[in-house]
């Protein structure tokens, strides 16, 4: 109990991270249900000396986002239709999970895009592969997408997991990067954050596969002059010939 309180304490305050790009490759899914799930990225941060492995899926109508840690896990599930996030976990009480669902949709909900200079992508254009990334090779140069600017607001204090769920809930694939972001955001007190994000492309050998990567910028300014994190994550592989 010790240790439980201790680690929601910290959540809502200030964290010591430590960042660990992604990894692309999925996990072989254990159930039925699971088997609807694509999973994105996965990612492993150390949140005060607890070890945090957090994950991200998606299907046509659901993106899920599990933080789990040697106490538990916390699972975001967003309904893409209505934009509600749902809060479920393992150890924390139905009092807890509460607020931190209504804080969270809160959070999502001031998420709002700027402008939208690219398509939005979905599991149902392009997936990511299953296995390892030995078999292809990346060939020619990267190719920068324009960028889409949000804003991003949070009222209050807010604990990093539940500023850097909102964030992969509602700006796409920048994965651990959303987590750097959040901790900014907490350390300096930013009441709002204005991103800009794009996309990189690059072919492969294999005209099946497609590779990708995310590069997120953070202002403390609406002006976009002042800011605060520039960061590109690391490079997935997509699969873009049918289901797969």
């Amino acid at each position: 109990m010790k240790k439980r309180a201790l680690f929601i304490i910290l959540l809502s305050l200030s964290l010591v991270l430590t960042s660990v790009p992604p990894s692309f490759a999925a996990e072989k899914n254990t159930s039925k249900e699971e088997n609807d799930f694509k999973n994105h990225e996965e990612f492993t941060e150390e949140i005060d000396g607890l070890k945090t492995n957090i994950k991200t899926m998606e299907n046509t109508s659901q993106h899920v986002t599990t933080f789990k840690t040697e106490l538990g896990t916390i699972t975001y599930t967003s309904n893409k239709e209505t934009g509600h996030i749902s809060v479920s976990s393992n150890y924390l009480n139905s009092d807890e999970i509460a607020a931190i669902e209504e804080q969270v949709n809160k959070i999502a909900n001031s998420i709002v895009l700027e402008n939208q200079m690219n398509p939005t992508i979905t599991n149902s254009l392009e997936q990511l592969a299953n296995d390892d990334f030995t078999t292809q090779k990346q060939k020619g140069k990267w190719v920068w997408s324009k960028y889409d600017h949000y804003r991003v607001t949070v009222e209050g204090k807010a604990a990093l997991g539940v500023i850097a769920a909102a964030i992969l809930n509602r700006i796409p694939y920048v994965g651990w990067i959303a987590t750097a972001a959040a901790q900014i955001m907490i350390q300096l007190k930013l009441k709002t954050g204005y991103f800009s994000a794009r996309w990189a492309t690059r072919a492969d050998t294999d005209i099946c596969y497609l590779w990708r990567k995310r590069h997120l910028k953070m202002f403390s300014d609406s002006k976009r002059k002042n800011k605060k994190l520039d960061e590109v994550g690391s490079a997935g592989k997509v699969y873009m010939c049918g289901t797969g």
